[in-house]
């Protein structure tokens, strides 16, 4: 048999049983796998922007470099706000010294009080025994067994005894309207105490601000500040990638779209890493075209639709 034809018979068995080989692998596998090169590799960048303005004291990372969760990024000069903490840290005291004042002088009023109900009591006590002492005296003096000088000073002690009593009831009404005035006074001190605790909480958060950290692990990009510049509050100063965070955005054809399923498992393939082949799942679909998203979403009229 000629060479030609020992190579040509070769040949289309090459050939033959590469199309059988093709076509079996595409019938058993390949027709369940939708393929797609129109894929980008995403992130959820994170803009790093200024809480507390100030100026800038110092930038302590570079563009490409690598961060930690907490990382320092940025200290913005804090003497304005450490002075803020410091006046709230002793309005609060002030306020509390206030509180403590008014509780002693509150111990005070409440022992007052206590005494003039005592009082009050003793008054009562020696009133009833004066009024016992001149209605015996006056039933005497009717029967002119008593004299009218006995009388007289019998009279003479029940008065005094009732003006020992009303003045008794007024020192008691007296120390109970200051121990509620005490009492006022201390609500409005606990308030104003809150209100410079408060004051103080956020005094100290501006200052925790002036030192501005990652907010995740990843890398620095777009760094825009450098020290001794002033960076009001939102300025943007950089950008951070979250790389453990990346995920692929895929774009599949109307028609590829019915086999796919979220939870399916995915192989990708790198351009810049060729041979090492990463395997995911199918987080979610879009409900809608990238198209239909954008700014200015097309508007296909009935004359110039065209389905592909």
């Amino acid at each position: 048999m000629p060479i030609k034809r020992i190579i040509l018979l070769s040949a289309i068995s090459i050939v033959t049983m590469s199309a059988v080989y093709m076509a079996g692998e595409w019938a058993l596998f390949g027709r369940f796998i939708e393929k797609t090169d129109n894929a980008y590799v995403k992130a959820d960048t994170v803009v790093i922007s200024a809480k507390a303005p100030g100026r800038i004291g110092e930038v302590l990372v570079a563009d490409n470099s690598i961060v930690h969760e907490g990382d320092p990024l940025v200290r913005i000069e804090n003497n304005d706000y450490a002075a803020r903490v410091r006046q709230a840290a002793a309005e609060e005291a002030a306020r509390s010294a206030a509180i403590e004042t008014i509780r002693k002088q509150m111990t005070l009023a409440e022992a007052n009080v206590a005494n003039a109900e005592a009082s009050l009591k003793s008054v009562e006590a020696e009133l009833g025994l004066t009024r016992t002492d001149y209605n015996r005296t006056a039933e005497l003096a009717k029967s002119e067994f008593a004299s009218r000088q006995a009388l007289d000073k019998s009279t003479t002690a029940l008065k005094a005894g009732n003006a020992k009593l009303e003045s008794a009831q007024a020192n008691l009404e007296a120390t109970k309207a200051e121990a509620a005035v005490l009492a006022a006074q201390e609500e409005q001190a606990r308030g104003a105490l809150a209100a410079a605790q408060a004051s103080l909480e956020l005094a100290k958060i501006d200052e925790a601000n002036t030192v501005i950290r990652a907010p995740k692990s990843g890398v620095v990009g777009n760094v825009t500040v450098r020290a001794g510049e002033y960076a009001s509050t939102g300025r943007q100063m950089m950008a951070l990638v979250p790389i453990e965070d990346v995920y692929v955005v895929a774009n599949f054809k109307e028609t590829q779209l019915q086999r796919i399923r979220a939870g399916e498992r995915v192989r990708i393939e790198i351009d810049a890493y060729p041979g090492a082949d990463v395997f995911g799942v199918v987080d979610s679909l879009s409900p809608s075209s990238g198209a239909e998203f954008s700014l200015l979403p097309p508007e296909n009229a009935t004359g110039n639709f065209t389905k592909i």
